[in-house]
């Protein structure tokens, strides 16, 4: 735990580090999912539809952490002056044999506890949302390049019950934007808001990823 130097002062402990460690790991998750979430929103998605796995969302967060990365360190920084202040509270309240001492500075670390929980994940939430906003920016701008253009053929149920929206997504105008075991999410990037189109996979025959990434003139409308 954290150990009071002969000023004082309080000095980081293994087990200290081990504390602000274990909270760092649900504050990266939080900042993915946040990401997630506010990007996703842009294609008109929800997260409780989409089967985004635990480790992609941990990914998401280092994303935000390079694009962010200034606030990112700073609210790091708050989080650990935060536990010091907190730990030397409970610190100085052990040490003190008056009642009425060590009852304020428990009173000082207990109400500091809630408040520096609650602002380092409301902070890193909001990094989240910052930094899908900046990347859905950038995506617009350059033409949704970062997803290939995809050629969708439906089963011939499928394609009978609709031959319009067949032949358009066999056109190879689509991007993909995601992929899981039940769906396949493509979108037509046509603008600054683009809706997405899912495409159940039991209702596709076979998928072509091209290796395109611009648009084509035939492809525009």
């Amino acid at each position: 735990m954290a150990n009071q130097n002969k000023n004082g002062g309080v000095s980081l402990g293994l087990f200290d580090i081990g504390t602000i460690t274990t909270i760092l790991i649900p504050l990266l998750y939080t900042a993915g999912w946040s990401f997630a979430y506010h990007y996703f929103q842009h294609f008109h998605l929800g997260m409780n539809g989409l089967t985004i796995p635990k480790e992609t969302l941990f990914l998401y967060s280092f994303w935000v952490i390079k694009d962010q990365w200034l606030i990112t360190i700073v609210s790091v920084l708050f989080l650990i002056f935060s536990y010091l202040v907190i730990r030397m509270c409970f610190l100085k309240a052990r040490n003190h044999e008056s009642k009425k001492i060590l009852n304020f500075y428990q009173y000082i670390g207990l109400s500091l506890v809630p408040v520096a929980i609650f602002g380092v994940f409301t902070l890193f939430y909001h990094l989240g949302d910052r930094t899908a906003d900046h990347v859905y920016e950038n995506q617009v701008q350059s033409d949704f390049s970062s997803y290939p253009r995809v050629k969708v053929w439906l089963t011939e149920e499928t394609a009978k019950e609709s031959e319009a929206i067949a032949d358009e997504w066999s056109r190879g105008c689509y991007r993909l934007l995601l992929r899981t075991k039940d769906n396949l999410y493509v979108f037509f990037s046509g603008g600054y808001k683009n809706p997405t189109e899912i495409i159940p996979q039991e209702k596709v025959r076979s998928v072509r990823i091209l290796p395109l990434y611009q648009s084509s003139e035939n492809c525009k409308n």
